[in-house]
């Protein structure tokens, strides 16, 4: 019998390494397709992974459009195989305003419950000594309130296993101070790097058409180097059929005499009501 138990667990973990291993190779295909159309994703997923590898919890922060949620899920898909238990929790302010936090909570604890069936129960709460690896992504938190809120019953931020990892996602740097081992900043694309994810939205290309050089260059100045900037700008432009340059033109001079427009509502509008806006360029 104990043959038996010892050649069934052995086979047991074996069936569990394939998956992982074919898990691996799936996820890395992704990744690579999925990372054709970032630009300066490498260095910068390089550079997170490194801190994970010494901090249990890290926090990406930077100004809106930058890129933090992008940097977020390209992480979580490489490191996914090589924890027992994921959950990435996503725009979690924007979820906040339709009460969906109780449910993001639940949703956080019923992962960590996943790996630890019996659980460790003190009154209602559970903790997390007895867990093996989690991954857990809390993306998009702008508040103290919101952080407190969804850690509260799984104490992810107070009583880590040692082998888990957190990552925090925000615009507030002030909501990491204590909360976190490590800090993140999410820089600006490079000029280059931005016409480079400008032309591959407009163009489909990595270069802009000719002709379009000097009006390109409008467009990545006018963004900023904010990743959803240059895609949404992108997107917009190359609307008009044949890659109006009249279009073009009209479109950034107007954009360039609105200073005190704020270019990411400006940006937004464009992305989610282009009825609008193309009334507001007119």
């Amino acid at each position: 019998m104990c043959i038996l138990y010892i050649y069934a667990r052995d086979e047991s973990l074996l069936i569990k390494d394939i998956v992982k291993d074919v898990l691996q190779k799936l996820l890395e295909f992704g990744y690579s397709n999925t990372t054709k159309r970032l630009v300066g994703i490498e260095e910068t997923r390089k550079h997170v992974e490194l801190l994970l590898k010494n901090a249990q919890r890290i926090g990406i922060w930077g100004i809106g459009g930058i890129g933090k949620t992008t940097i977020a899920k390209v992480v979580f898909t490489i490191l996914t195989p090589h924890y027992d238990s994921v959950c990435f929790l996503e725009n979690i302010t924007e979820e906040s305003k339709y009460g969906e936090l109780a449910y993001l909570r639940g949703k956080l604890l019923e992962q960590l419950k996943q790996i630890n069936p019996i659980g460790k129960v003190v009154g209602t709460k559970l903790t997390t000594r007895s867990l093996k690896k989690a991954l857990i992504v809390l993306d998009g938190v702008d508040t103290l309130e919101q952080l407190e809120y969804l850690c509260e019953e799984s104490k992810v931020l107070d009583d880590l296993p040692e082998d888990s990892r957190v990552i925090i996602t925000t615009r507030n740097r002030c909501l990491l101070t204590n909360k976190v081992d490590e800090i993140y900043e999410v820089k600006a694309l490079s000029p280059e790097e931005s016409l480079k994810l400008f032309s591959l939205r407009a163009f489909r290309e990595i270069h802009p058409k000719e002709g379009y050089e000097e009006l390109s260059k409008r467009a990545v100045e006018y963004a900023g180097g904010i990743p959803f900037a240059l895609n949404a700008l992108g997107s917009y432009l190359s609307s008009s059929r044949s890659l109006d340059k009249d279009f073009w033109e009209s479109t950034m001079r107007k954009l360039e005499n609105s200073p005190n427009v704020e270019i990411q509502e400006v940006l937004r509008e464009l992305t989610q009501w282009k009825a609008y806006f193309w009334t507001y360029l007119r």
